[in-house]
């Protein structure tokens, strides 16, 4: 539902690659995640360190959430963690990720010669005809995005973040 928490029924992705970072950002280990979206870095000497987790494919971060340890994301879009100070012999466990797919928004203009609302045979797509997609997304991002529909009057918002959106039209007769 990308808010940002791991509800109950939201299992974790195994073949996740996470990578421990140090303090000057250099991967110094990396691992897969597995058995439900678990990873584990073991030896580690004290210092400071961030993680850095891959997108898996057709998928994006979630929402940053605070004040949920162990349940919410702490990544932010890269796939990037902050920095945190790791005593030795320490054992951190609430340092997850989350991740939802990704949409897309599509269509087609044309001109509807009997308007009954249906693309019929003899009908054609307009061309370079003006599409807006605006909304939010679940984690409150504003989006504000237009195209030009294709020479045969399609159109594709492609990568979109889960969230609530209006596609506006500007047309104007041919």
């Amino acid at each position: 539902n990308a808010n940002g928490l791991q509800d109950p029924d939201e299992p974790g992705i195994d073949n996740v690659t996470v990578s421990l970072l140090n303090a000057s950002q250099n991967i110094i280990a990396a691992t897969v995640t597995q058995n439900g979206g678990q990873y584990v870095f073991n030896d580690m000497a004290a210092g400071i360190y961030s993680l850095n987790f891959q997108s898996p494919d057709d998928c994006i971060p979630t929402c940053i959430l605070n004040g949920f340890p162990g349940q919410n994301s702490n990544m932010d879009e890269n796939g990037n963690t902050v920095l945190y100070n790791f005593i030795g012999g320490d054992s951190i466990d609430s340092i997850d990720a989350g991740f939802v797919a990704y949409g897309s928004i599509s269509g087609m203009v044309w001109e509807d010669k009997n308007a009954d609302g249906t693309l019929n045979v003899a009908e054609k797509g307009m061309a370079q005809k003006r599409v807006f997609l605006k909304g939010i997304t679940t984690c409150g991002e504003n989006i504000d995005i237009e195209m030009l529909t294709a020479p045969d009057g399609s159109y594709l918002f492609d990568k979109i973040k889960p969230g609530s959106y209006d596609l506006h039209f500007e047309i104007n007769p041919t």
